[in-house]
Order: structure tokens, then C-alpha cells, then sequence
């Protein structure tokens, strides 16, 4: 369903913003719990597809497989029939004087009012894990980074967690470049760790 404006009605409406890891489980959870006759689920997202970030590492890093058909993926019929998708950016939240219910205000001026709401808005990622949401920006991006690590000679990871050692380990498998990872950092020193 695209952005539009969804009121009250006789059902508890229960609204989870964000479309993400937590946010798409949390609607799934719900989903398979509701009582459809008297509840309503409605999932907001601002993106038409669910970004599922490991994979989106190696897309990032090469062509070869074409994953990016597995790492961005239609949300489709995710709620199986028991709730309702909204693709739009949640600009506010206006909670009602007494606080039992409120409105989600949308980009564009929609509005969806809540009894029940789930925040799951996750992060904004800077940098080359900052994906657009329009397919041809998207296939622009991916390009744009798979060229810069091509062209590298030698690239620095900052962080040590899942998504700097991931990519890391992707660049290697694909790439003859000099990489080093900086996998910790204290207030007295910093731990790094260099791969040829």
C-alpha cells in the first residue's frame, strides 16, 4: 500500500515504524498473534524493499553472483494477509493530550493514527552501506563502490564488528589490495590488525 491516511476504526490499530531486522520481526511476531478481527497491524517502511545487510557486503564488493537480487528484498506478502504495509518516512509522532493513542505523520502529509506503537527505526548507516531506495540509485551506488574497491591499492577498515570484519573478509576474497582492520579501540590504546 503506498503512503495515504489511515484513521481509527473499531479495531485496536497497532503500527511498527520501521521496515528492518527488528521492525519486520517485531510486525511478523504480531501478525501471527493478532486477533485480526479486533486488532489491526499496520508495518511502516520507508523503503520497497527489506535490506538484508550481510549480503549487502558482498553486492558492495562485486558483481560476481548478482546477490543484490538476495540482499534487497520485496516485502511482498510478509504480514501473510494480517496486516497492512505502508511505504513512507515517518516525519513525527503526535501523541494524543491523554497519551492512548496518536497520529505517525508521513512525508507527503499523510497520517496514520495508532493505539499501540512500535519504534524499530534502526539506523542510518553513512557511507557506502547508505543505500538509496530508488532501484536505479541503487544499481548506481553499488557500481560506484564495486569501482573504488576495484581501483584500491590499500583500504582501512575502522571497526572490528560484524559489518568491518565481514566486509573486510569480502574484499580479500575478491581483491589483491593491502587492508587493514582496526578492530578495537580504548581510551590508551588502539589494537590493529593488518592483512596482506
Amino acid at each position: 500500500m503506498s503512503a495515504t491516511s489511515i484513521q481509527p476504526d473499531a479495531r485496536q490499530t497497532i503500527v511498527v515504524v520501521g521496515g528492518g531486522y527488528f521492525g519486520l520481526d517485531a510486525a511478523k511476531s504480531l501478525a501471527a498473534k493478532i486477533d485480526i478481527s479486533t486488532q489491526r497491524l499496520v508495518l511502516i517502511t520507508a523503503s520497497h524493499k527489506f535490506v538484508y545487510l550481510p549480503v549487502t557486503l558482498r553486492t558492495l564488493t562485486t558483481a560476481e553472483g548478482t546477490l543484490e537480487d538476495h540482499a534487497f528484498l520485496p516485502y511482498g506478502n510478509v504480514l501473510q494477509g494480517r496486516g497492512e504495509i505502508v511505504y513512507g518516512k515517518a516525519e513525527a509522532i503526535e501523541p494524543s493530550k491523554e497519551g492512548k493513542h496518536g497520529i505517525v505523520k508521513l512525508e507527503g502529509g499523510e497520517s496514520v493514527y495508532y493505539d499501540v506503537l512500535v519504534l524499530a527505526t534502526g539506523n542510518k548507516w553513512p557511507g557506502a552501506i547508505d543505500f538509496p531506495k530508488e532501484e536505479g540509485e541503487l544499481k548506481e551506488h553499488l557500481g560506484k563502490w564495486r569501482a573504488k574497491i576495484e581501483k584500491a591499492r590499500s583500504i582501512v577498515f575502522v571497526g572490528g564488528g560484524l559489518v568491518g570484519v565481514e566486509w573486510a573478509a569480502e574484499v580479500l576474497d575478491f581483491h589483491q589490495v593491502s587492508l587493514a582492520v582496526v578492530c578495537e579501540a580504548t581510551k590508551d590504546k588502539v589494537n590493529a590488525v593488518f592483512c596482506d
